[in-house]
């Protein structure tokens, strides 16, 4: 309700980083940034993967795009949660266990290589798996998380906008920090800039 009827909400958010549907589908962005601006994207809605397929749930949608819209469309997302686990609670075998032998991971993958993806509460969640066939560990593991893809292509939300504002939209994004395993450095005087893996970060090889 605070988010509805508060004054000083309100106008710190309603009409603050804006981002239409065009450019939420332009840039790429997922999850619940994009939702509200409009754009109807869920990983549980078109792929149906694991029991998804049997579950009845809505896929939360705003047409602002701006703070408001992006703070309301998680709020409504929680509550649409709780609905669908009503109905896993009501569908779960009273007895044994309810995940089948079949989806029980391997001691050795075959060689080859996988990609899927999956929704995350920020939004889509890709995998990409490779396997030399030679043992119980994949050979490379690549994750992208939808933080990564949102923040990358987040600037043009703040210009136009006061520093004031800044905050409240960062926010809005929701950003994994720790999700994007790398840094950018930029060194003001010479006008350079450089990425920075965090196995770097790390001293790792």
């Amino acid at each position: 309700r605070v988010f509805e009827v508060d004054e000083t909400v309100l106008k710190r958010t309603v009409g603050v980083g804006k981002v239409s549907r065009l450019d939420a589908i332009r840039y790429s962005l997922l999850g619940p940034v994009a939702r509200a601006s409009g754009v109807a994207i869920d990983a549980r809605a078109s792929e149906r993967y694991d029991a998804y397929g049997e579950l009845n749930f809505n896929v939360i949608v705003n047409s602002e795009g701006d703070v408001w819209a992006r703070a309301m469309v998680r709020w409504d997302e929680t509550l649409e949660a709780v609905r669908i686990a009503r109905q896993v609670l009501e569908k779960l075998p009273s007895d044994g266990n309810p995940v089948p032998d079949e989806r029980k991971l391997p001691r050795k993958f075959p060689a080859g290589e996988a990609y899927t993806r999956v929704e995350a509460p920020r939004g889509e969640l890709t995998y990409y798996v490779v396997s030399d066939g030679k043992g119980p560990n994949p050979y490379r593991v690549k994750i992208r998380t939808p933080s990564f893809n949102n923040i990358v292509n987040s600037p043009f939300m703040f210009v136009g906008y006061s520093l004031a504002d800044l905050p409240a939209i960062l926010a809005s994004l929701d950003p994994c920090i720790s999700c994007m395993e790398r840094v950018t450095v930029i060194d003001v005087e010479k006008g350079a800039r450089r990425s920075i893996a965090l196995r770097d970060l790390a001293g790792g090889e």
